[in-house]
């Protein structure tokens, strides 16, 4: 997968805010009125490639499994297409209830733009580590929680790595970028990614 962002089991226990109040009042409680909410995502580009489709899609079922009151509305777009329509009905007042985005670059933006709730408070946050927000976080708020998280591994030459001086491989982030700029130092290009596929750089 592509992109890095919100769990649906997440989302569907941060649905809960929806309809908590009426399931915390009592035996005597109404039934929740119907809501219909717009959840709009990606699907194949142009180039076929099936990104995260399967997954969308189950989650209007798991959602109004949990909570019968809530119909999911799905649309889902080329990836190619995603972008320019969500942002066109966004601005004009239309847009859906929950969608994906990608860059999380831009997501102060459509903050700032007053497009996106607020959720600084909820309980579901504290299901997170702060460092999994920090890309959905914009002047101390929280606009948006990750879908997923993915992980990226590296590989080196032992052997190279002691001819510099560097014999303990880096356990942590700045022993790491340490060690980058001794091998840059020595006139070592330190990481070589094949990029073909640049999405992730």
């Amino acid at each position: 997968m592509k992109r890095t962002w919100t769990s649906l089991l997440q989302l569907i226990i941060g649905l809960s805010v929806v309809t908590g109040c009426a399931e915390q009042s009592g035996e005597n409680r109404p039934e929740p009125n119907p809501v219909t909410l717009k959840f709009m995502h990606m699907g194949v580009s142009s180039d076929g490639r099936d990104n995260n489709r399967y997954v969308m899609q189950l989650f209007p079922t798991l959602v109004e499994e949990r909570f019968p009151n809530i119909r999911i509305e799905t649309e889902m777009l080329p990836e190619d297409a995603y972008t320019k329509s969500l942002l066109m009905q966004l601005s004009a007042g239309e847009g859906p209830d929950f969608f994906e985005w990608w860059p999380m670059q831009q997501l102060e933006g459509l903050a700032r733009a007053g497009y996106l709730q607020d959720l600084t408070g909820l309980e579901i946050l504290e299901s997170f580590s702060p460092e999994a927000l920090e890309g959905f976080t914009v002047d101390g708020r929280v606009y948006g929680l990750p879908k997923g998280f993915s992980m990226m591994g590296v590989w080196y030459n032992k052997d190279a790595l002691e001819r510099y001086g560097i014999s303990d491989w880096p356990k942590d982030w700045s022993s790491f970028l340490v060690a980058c700029e001794k091998l840059k130092r020595a006139g070592i290009t330190p990481i070589v990614m094949p990029d073909k596929d640049w999405w992730f750089l």
